[in-house]
C-alpha cells in the first residue's frame, strides 16, 4: 500500500489511478461521497477559521501527539484492503495544509514515505542547445 496526500479536487485522477480517498478534513465535501473519514487527524474548526499560523501549528502538534503513527497506518491498510490511499482535504498542493504536516509526521516516525499525489509526471529535461563554434570567434 502506498500512502499519498492530495486534495478533493483531484478525486477523478485518484479514482482513475485506483487510489482510495480518505478524508482528513474537518468538513466533508458535498460533491463527493467519501466512505472513510479519519477525523482524529483533522484540524478543528477553530484552527481553520481563527487561529494564527503559529497557533495552528501548535494545535496541530497537539493533535499529532495523540496519534500512534503505526496504528494510523495499520488502520489505513485495514480500511483500504491494502489498496493505495490518498489522505485528502481541500487545499491545493502548494498551499499550507495540515496534510503536509501529517505526511511529515508519518514519514519521520515510521519510515513510510508519504508523498503528494502528482497528476502529471514531471516533464523530462530538454538537452541544452550546444552552439557550434563560429568561424569568426578568433577575430
Amino acid at each position: 500500500m502506498k500512502i499519498y496526500t492530495s486534495y478533493f479536487g483531484n478525486a477523478k485522477a485518484l479514482a482513475k489511478n485506483n487510489i482510495m480517498i480518505v478524508s482528513i478534513a474537518c468538513w466533508q465535501p458535498r460533491f463527493l461521497s467519501i466512505p472513510y473519514v479519519m477525523g482524529n487527524v483533522a484540524p478543528t474548526p477553530w484552527m481553520v477559521k481563527k487561529a494564527s499560523h503559529q497557533q495552528y501549528l501548535d494545535a496541530y502538534q497537539q493533535i499529532l501527539s495523540k496519534v500512534n503513527p503505526f496504528e494510523f497506518i495499520n488502520s489505513l491498510e485495514h480500511i483500504s484492503g491494502g489498496r493505495d490511499v490518498a489522505l485528502c482535504c481541500y487545499e491545493k498542493p502548494g498551499d499550507f495544509c495540515h496534510r503536509h504536516l501529517l505526511a511529515e509526521y508519518l514519514t519521520k516516525n515510521t519510515g513510510v514515505e508519504v508523498t503528494e499525489f502528482e497528476t502529471t509526471p514531471p516533464a523530462p529535461k530538454k538537452p541544452e542547445k550546444i552552439e557550434p563554434p563560429s568561424l569568426f570567434d578568433d577575430l
